[in-house]
């Protein structure tokens, strides 16, 4: 049986980043692959993702309260994101950036993705996510993205280097892989992201969750900073007498009759997503969730920053909703899911394949 080494995101507090590792592997493990996710600690990571010290404040008092009740909060988050690894992901040793060269001999084969692993901004120009430690024939790549960077065009020669070591390149957006294809006469394919991979049935399975009698109530997660979102929420639950579960790390409410959740895991995650009637967020993997799950959306994809989510975007065109309006909220409450279902059975065989190529 084959090994891989899987390399990606898979330490961050984030539930998308743990989801898609998770998903990532089950399914190589479905094909009959023995995998295993790579320990990697960036050292860039580690810190931003470890215990928080600064706040908005200079009040020492405050910093003080601040740091006790947001780092509380966080770290019982952060077990019960180390407890859903240690039971469901398989995991390597530790490997830190000095031990590297060492894993190539240990694998036939790696994975880079899926997630923003080609973005040396965010990774602090880590090669190791571009896997500069194995053999050129054993690299390959999933759903891998570049995220918001943007490549200049005086860094094309060293994306080219980098990328051209690669057996497969399999890309996350379709803008990044014909730019790749064009700019850097790459071959490149595109895939879905992991979390796809499963329908919701195999979803319900993977994780044990439970039938759901009843799906009531909104379910509110942000990840980029809306601009009315929050308010219509509010003004929505309000109309149509619903309750707001809303996933919040931040010791302030948004909305003062928002029930809040501060310490989720990955698999309450997705059950939360399962048992409500609504989903309103700024998230890729909770409208992945939705989506799959056939929850009525609400959506807001310019952000506070007026960035576009192009992600989401991209996502829902591929299932068939078009014509999005970016400047408001987008309420989708009539959706065609045999429509939904079918495109993503398309993209997700196709994503099979690919991986079963290797």
């Amino acid at each position: 049986m084959k090994k891989i080494g899987i390399i990606t995101f898979h330490r961050a507090t984030n539930y998308g980043a743990v989801l898609q590792g998770f998903a990532l592997q089950k399914k190589l493990e479905q094909i009959k692959y023995q995998s295993e996710i790579i320990d990697y600690r960036n050292e860039y990571f580690e810190r931003i993702y470890g215990i928080q010290k600064d706040f908005n404040t200079n009040n020492p008092l405050k910093k003080i309260v601040y740091f006790l009740c947001k780092n509380y909060f966080f770290i019982q988050k952060k077990i019960k994101f180390r407890k859903f690894i240690k039971e469901n992901i398989c995991i390597s040793n530790k490997i830190y950036k000095s031990e590297i060269n060492t894993l190539n001999s240990r694998y036939d084969y790696f994975i880079t993705g899926s997630d923003q692993v080609f973005n040396l901004d965010l990774t602090q120009n880590d090669l190791t996510y571009y896997l500069d430690f194995c053999d050129d024939n054993k690299r390959f790549s999933y759903a891998a993205s570049f995220g918001h960077k943007k490549i200049l065009d005086e860094e094309m020669s060293d994306y080219k280097k980098l990328l051209s070591t690669f057996s497969k390149l399999s890309i996350r957006e379709n803008d990044t892989s014909k730019l790749i294809n064009e700019k850097l006469n790459l071959n490149t394919r595109v895939d879905i992201d992991p979390t796809l991979l499963f329908s919701r049935k195999q979803w319900d399975d993977l994780l044990n969750l439970k039938k759901c009698c009843l799906e009531e109530g909104i379910f509110y997660y942000k990840v980029a900073e809306p601009v009315k979102l929050t308010k219509y929420v509010s003004e929505f639950s309000e109309h149509n007498n619903k309750f707001v579960v809303e996933i919040n790390s931040n010791l302030r409410k948004s909305s003062k009759e928002f029930i809040i959740k501060r310490t989720l895991g990955p698999k309450e995650f997705v059950e939360m997503i399962k048992k409500s009637e609504y989903v309103a967020t700024t998230s890729f993997h909770a409208t992945v969730f939705a989506l799959l799950y056939h929850k009525k959306l609400i959506l807001e994809l310019k952000d506070i920053n007026g960035k576009i989510n192009n992600r989401v975007i991209n996502l829902l065109n591929s299932v068939g909703i078009v014509d999005l309006d970016v400047e408001n909220v987008v309420l989708l409450n009539n959706i065609n899911w045999d429509r939904v279902d079918e495109k993503l059975k398309y993209e997700r065989e196709k994503s099979i394949s690919y991986l079963n190529s290797f």
